[in-house]
């Protein structure tokens, strides 16, 4: 069996694979050219009136990317929580998940959770940065 790297994937090779090779390769350079594109779309998108600014559409291209990949709703619920940008009950609600499951994936990542008791000066700077 011989591995080769097409495109930053690896594929594996049983037998003849000449065929395989070539067909993987084509779809990575397809996939590098839908990139370059992306950006003239966006702008062609734009120009057409279907979107006023760049802004509203990686706005409903973010929103669309979460609900066809909610896993990563989560990743980004977790990485708020950590950075204090919001509360447990705010990155719960945003990873879809009951405060006490989120707990529980905050546990299973490893993410401790501040629960100290603030001073009056730390929690009313803590209150103004929200």
């Amino acid at each position: 069996m011989r591995v080769y790297v097409v495109g930053g994937a690896s594929v594996e090779s049983r037998g003849p694979t000449s065929g395989f090779i070539r067909m993987a390769y084509q779809e990575s350079v397809r996939s590098v050219h839908v990139m370059i594109d992306v950006e003239d779309n966006i702008e062609l998108l734009q120009q057409s009136g279907r979107f006023s600014s760049e802004e509203e559409f990686l706005e409903e291209a973010f929103r669309a990317l979460l609900e066809k990949r909610p896993e990563l709703r989560v990743d980004l619920a977790v990485e708020q929580y950590k950075s204090g940008t919001v509360s447990l009950n705010r990155a719960a609600e945003l990873a879809g998940y009951s405060p006490e499951e989120f707990k529980e994936i905050l546990r299973d990542r490893g993410v401790s959770r501040d629960v100290a008791i603030l001073g009056d000066d730390e929690r009313s700077e803590r209150l103004e940065n929200l």
